[in-house]
């Protein structure tokens, strides 16, 4: 069966720029919305973005706009906020995006360049190629030297971001390129404060792999309000793995499914409750075999369902 677009909606429509076709693999929910509304805008300031997408956390937001910026779509552009006739003050500068190429294009002659004369560059290129386990092609040396030219960032700094990708099982380009650009927005541009951010970084991941395997969620992409709530529950409210089993199992048998928001109020409710009674306060736990259980629990279930 062949589909077309209705006639009637095309007047009240807006361009996409053909570049973005060719990441539109790599670009999840935030990633589409914030491409959604930057076309049918064209300029428009950051703050808009973070408003209209309030349902992301604004981190997410800027990292999605980073993550279009490297594919060059966007660039920043200072536009200058007039003060009102009363106000003394010079007017402030206030960011504002277009959507305009901003990376360099280089030459084959600039890489070559690159590599015969940056020893640094060339020794990247190296641990690039070792780490991502394939030999860097034109494009590939293109986006590689955008790193440390562009950004401007320290190749010991992309390093790390490289690392950092492939310890997740990320070993595009692109993603690192996304990762790395939202470092250079939030000022993170030293080896310590990077370091610092991948190690913060990685407790995340691990804390939502435990969470995710519990779960049984796979590799199916949190949303962002599950992912707001499960940084909560590790860097505000510090929630042990026993408190995250004792809520799991709890959901499970409430309403016999996962559910972030509901597990969420269940650790609430846990943490709230009054004392155990005295008999009980010097229980010990093998979280580890609760934890185990858990999971078992939830494949016995997906067989159970899938039979």
């Amino acid at each position: 069966m062949r589909y077309e677009i209705s006639d009637k909606l095309f007047g009240d429509s807006f361009a996409v720029p053909r570049v973005c076709e060719d990441y539109l693999a790599e670009a999840g929910e935030v990633e589409l919305r914030v491409l959604l509304f930057a076309a049918s805008r064209a300029s428009f300031e950051d703050g808009e973005l973070v408003a209209a997408l309030s349902d992301f956390e604004e981190s997410e937001v800027r990292e999605a706009l980073a993550f279009w910026r490297g594919a060059g779509l966007f660039s920043k552009k200072r536009g200058v906020k007039k003060a009102a006739k009363h106000e003394t003050e010079k007017p402030t500068e206030t960011p504002e995006v277009k959507i305009v190429s901003s990376r360099p294009n280089y030459t084959s002659f600039d890489l070559a360049n690159a590599v015969e004369q940056q020893p640094d560059f060339k020794s990247l290129v190296d641990y690039a190629e070792g780490r991502l386990e394939k030999m860097l092609n034109r494009a590939d040396l293109s986006l590689l030297y955008s790193f440390v030219d562009y950004l401007a960032l320290p190749v010991d700094v992309v390093m790390l971001g490289i690392e950092a990708c492939v310890k997740e099982g990320k070993k595009s380009l692109r993603y690192i390129e996304k990762l790395l650009i939202a470092l250079v927005d939030d000022g993170i541009t030293s080896y310590e404060d990077a370091d610092a951010y991948f190690v913060r970084r990685a407790e995340y991941l691990s804390y939502e792999g435990r969470v995710r395997t519990m779960c049984g969620f796979g590799s199916r992409a949190l949303t962002a309000a599950e992912k707001k709530l499960i940084t909560a529950w590790k860097d505000e409210h510090k929630y042990t793995e026993e408190e995250l089993v004792a809520a799991y199992e709890k959901m499970i048998a409430a309403i016999n499914k996962p559910s972030i928001s509901y597990m969420n109020k269940v650790l609430h409710t846990l943490r709230s409750a009054p004392a155990a009674a005295t008999e009980d306060t010097h229980k010990t736990y093998d979280t580890e075999s609760r934890f185990s259980r858990a999971v078992s629990r939830k494949k016995k279930t997906k067989t159970e369902e899938a039979e």
